[in-house]
């Protein structure tokens, strides 16, 4: 049946619409300065809503995990928020909750913090508390064994899933002993060991260094933080922080691990490599290069399996963010009887995007992406946060962000290819599988010598 102005018949379903004009966009302006103190902060003043987001960062993280302890770094950052030496765990609960905001603290692989949100009226309550809890915590010990009790629950939880038996089987074999080799929580025999004396002395020793920095998005002025934050955060160390232990690099080749998952319905695949750390110079190229090839819906490794072969419903790519080299990482999960056919499409797809030059339009429409995605992940105070984050933690010009979306306007193949064969290495690439080895074991032989290995046990 027709329409007036057109029949439903005349749209072309053949082909996706072609895409409107991107919408202007830039990066807040912000307040970036360096106190007397020592203190780095950055302010964004943002008046729409009666609201503060406040992080402090803290230069120590789960990099800085000693080899016989990993998960430290983390289990003491998580402490922070349950006491100090003047306020309990509860008080600190019942005064952020009469603030109507949110505390909390952890630790990443590039940095511990502590975190709060307030109205903007609180704003020096709330700055006061979270100093407090930064920089006076009690560990007490009733604290760290409720700690202790939640993340070894937590490890446990965690042999039942292929997903976390992956990620913590490809930490291992890519980065071995080294502090990238484990997963920020730790494992159960560290977990059980951490004594008081450690996370004191771990803390003590970071707590002294310099290379903190304030972020604050909100109803705010600048000056009235930077005011606000020398005062409450006045007594932040300024010696040397200690040496971070080392990260070497592997020797390159492949290797092909199975995780041993008896009876499992599906197998989790991890492919992938060290990659270059967050400050190199070809980030931004990199970050095209992976949208391509699997950092969206319409990527190269997602079409090909799940629209071309049907093995999966999402198959993702990424270069993960750290300080040093981070991994380089595909992931996946598909049926037991495929699992094999799909870790060469992944490698194919890989070896594919370094020999072939690219097009002009997969480029033009991976740079639509990459600018149409920035700002929808800064709806938020939070997300405007997380971006003053990146900037800080790997030390990032404050221009980085128009700096990299202009240098993606430039990317052309040629630039693109020399970058994909610097940073895809698919014949060093490790290729684990957890799944039911004596099934997968067979197929697995075509990319190399296979090892096998038994998931943890989730009791001793």
């Amino acid at each position: 049946m027709g329409r007036a102005g057109g029949r439903v018949n005349d749209f072309d379903r053949s082909r996706a619409p072609a895409p409107g004009p991107a919408a202007a966009f830039r990066f807040p302006a912000f307040s970036h300065r360096r106190l007397a103190s020592g203190l780095d902060t950055y302010v964004v003043e943002e008046r729409r809503t009666p609201l503060v987001s406040m992080r402090l960062l803290l230069p120590h993280s789960g990099a800085d995990d000693p080899p016989q302890r990993p998960g430290l770094a983390s289990f003491t950052a998580g402490l922070l928020e349950d006491g100090t030496t003047s306020r309990s765990s509860q008080q600190i609960a019942e005064e952020i909750e009469s603030l109507g905001g949110s505390l909390g603290s952890g630790a990443g692989w590039s940095s511990s913090a502590v975190s709060a949100r307030v109205l903007s009226r609180d704003f020096d309550a709330g700055l006061a508390l979270l100093a407090d809890v930064a920089l006076r915590p009690a560990f007490a010990d009733l604290e760290i064994e409720r700690q202790r009790r939640d993340r070894l629950a937590e490890w446990l939880r965690r042999r039942d899933q292929a997903a976390a038996l992956a990620e913590e089987g490809f930490a291992a074999a890519l980065y071995g002993d080294s502090p990238y080799g484990h997963t920020l929580l730790g494992d159960r025999a560290s977990l059980r060991a951490i004594r008081r004396e450690e996370i004191v002395d771990f803390w003590s020793s970071r707590r002294a260094a310099r290379g903190s920095t304030l972020l604050i998005v909100g109803d705010v002025e600048a000056a009235r933080v930077e005011e606000a934050a020398e005062r409450a955060l006045a007594d932040l160390g300024s010696a040397p922080p200690p040496p971070a232990p080392r990260l070497d690099a592997p020797p390159r080749r492949r290797r092909v691990i199975l995780i041993d998952r008896p009876g499992a319905a599906q197998t989790e695949l991890r492919i992938g490599h060290w990659g270059p750390p967050r400050p190199h110079p070809d980030r931004s190229v990199l970050a095209l290069v992976n949208t391509i090839l699997g950092g969206k819906f319409t990527s190269r490794i997602n079409l090909n399996l799940r629209e071309r072969h049907g093995f999966t419903y999402g198959a993702s790519s990424a270069f993960v963010d750290r300080r040093g080299p981070g991994p380089f990482m595909v992931g996946t999960a598909v049926r037991n009887d495929v699992a094999a056919q799909a870790a060469s499409e992944i490698l194919s797809e890989i070896a594919r995007l370094r020999s072939e030059p690219v097009g002009g339009d997969e480029i033009a429409d991976g740079v639509r992406y990459l600018r149409g995605v920035f700002p929808y992940g800064m709806q938020s105070l939070g997300g405007i946060l997380g971006r003053l984050e990146d900037l800080a933690v790997f030390s990032l010009p404050d221009d980085y962000f128009a700096r990299h979306f202009a240098e993606l306007e430039t990317v052309d193949a040629a630039r693109l290819a020399e970058v994909a064969s610097e940073h895809l290495r698919p014949d060093d690439a490790v290729i684990l599988a957890v799944g039911p080895a004596a099934e997968l074991e067979p197929a697995f032989e075509r990319f190399g010598a296979v090892e096998v290995a038994p998931a943890a046990p989730a009791a001793a």
